[in-house]
């Protein structure tokens, strides 16, 4: 099994499951040099991972490697060597902004869905605490 397996096999197990499908699923990974390269769906994908999970995603890693890898999401730097250059988007086209406006909104509705998973995932853990009390 290959690092990016193991280190998705482990995320799976430390986070929820829509979580992990939503932003994890479908990524692949490559090793250059010193550097991990998580190539994630799409641009929106690649914000999410470097926002919310880049620590983790780096712990995770380094612990299954037992070695430090400097983490970068392609996508989210301005220029990555090896010719993987960030996502571009022609941000003078009309139709570019009605699609960065739907995505906005689109991240809105799922900023507050996962706060809702997260709550409830609470919930649950109180839930099954009480269950071994009794």
């Amino acid at each position: 099994m290959d690092l990016w397996s193991e280190v998705l096999t482990k995320l799976s197990e430390k986070i929820s499951k829509p979580s992990f499908e939503t932003w994890f699923a479908g990524t692949e990974a490559e090793i250059i040099g010193e550097t991990l390269l998580i190539k994630p769906k799409n641009s929106f994908a690649a914000d999410w991972l470097q926002e919310r999970y880049h620590s983790l995603i780096s712990e995770t890693v380094n612990k299954i490697s037992e070695k430090t890898y400097e983490i970068k999401i392609a996508g989210v730097e301005l220029q990555l060597e090896n010719n993987y250059p960030a996502f571009s988007s022609p941000a003078n086209s009309a139709s570019y902004l009605d699609f960065k406006k739907i995505i906005e909104e689109q991240n809105e509705i799922l900023l507050k869905q996962q706060r809702k998973i997260e709550e409830l995932e609470k919930r649950v853990q109180a839930l099954e605490k009480q269950r071994v009390l009794f």
